[in-house]
């Protein structure tokens, strides 16, 4: 579900999940940033395996995040990077032509909160940049689990291993995973 978006298209081509075990492109209106937000035109979007996959088939385990939010029609999506075609009113640190990754979904176009945006160095790449999520993810848990210096990390899940985006950068706070 990654592909590269050319800036400048007036269409908006959007992935939407319309039902159970169906995924759908839609053509939509380019979206006008409100107050507070910015106008992206996406380079790159990147398909979570944890989220879609979970929500495609319509099985999410009730009372949870997914079945609360997974419901149809879905548009999936919060790891894009891209840049800022259009700043709204009250936006001062991001200016058009800057380049961010946000939580936006799979679409050409995007309005994000501003407030949310990282900037992303033009030396770094599109697919890399597009796994800002996780790496917050990853470096929140590892603040509010107190990892100190040195420390025993044990990393559990579908992808445990010390290669891990959580094995990696508990190995950078020189703990052993």
């Amino acid at each position: 579900m990654c592909r590269e978006q050319p800036i400048g298209l007036p269409s908006n081509d959007r992935t939407v999940l319309p039902e159970p075990n169906e995924i759908a492109v839609r053509s939509l209106e380019r979206p006008e940033p409100g107050a507070g937000e910015v106008l992206v035109e996406t380079e790159r979007t990147l398909a979570s395996t944890g989220t879609e996959p979970t929500i495609l088939p319509g099985e999410c385990p009730e009372d949870s995040v997914r079945d609360r939010d997974g419901t149809y029609p879905f548009t999936p999506g919060y790891n894009t990077v891209g840049r800022v075609v259009e700043a709204g009113d009250g936006v001062t640190d991001l200016a058009a032509g800057d380049r961010v990754a946000s939580r936006g979904p799979h679409a050409a176009s995007v309005t994000v909160d501003a407030t949310g945006c990282r900037q992303v160095p033009e030396a770094v790449p599109a697919g890399q940049a597009s796994f800002f999520t996780i790496a917050e993810t990853v470096m929140n848990g590892l603040r509010r689990g107190r990892v100190a210096w040195g420390e025993v990390v044990a990393v559990d899940g579908p992808a445990c291993s010390d290669s891990s985006p959580s094995g990696r950068l508990a190995h950078g706070s020189e703990s052993r995973v």
